[in-house]
């Protein structure tokens, strides 16, 4: 497992006295496809940490939902502005 935090995500997250980042699994409406897992990410550690693996990556701690990764994966934290809004998101997820 290979876990960047870029720079930018990491000044924001120290300018809003955040140490954790967590990758989990929302269920969201898929259509006539059924239900789509979407990844949703958050700045508190889960509740149900048997679900989830730990990292610690530059002083974050990371956790990141079974399902969601593979041996091989290479995820990425990064920071996304709308409008004046800003947040964190993640690249290289895949849903197992």
């Amino acid at each position: 497992m290979n876990i960047i935090i870029s720079e930018q995500t990491k000044a924001y997250l120290k300018k809003k006295n955040l140490s954790c980042l967590t990758l989990s699994l929302v269920s969201g409406g898929g259509g006539c496809c059924g239900v789509v897992a979407m990844p949703s990410v958050r700045y508190e550690a889960p509740s149900d940490l048997n679900q989830y693996m730990h990292y610690l990556v530059d002083d974050f701690n990371v956790y990141i939902h079974k399902l969601a990764i593979e041996e091989d994966s290479r995820l990425k934290f990064i920071l996304r502005k709308y409008f004046s809004h800003e947040y964190v998101d993640v690249e290289g997820y895949k849903i197992l």
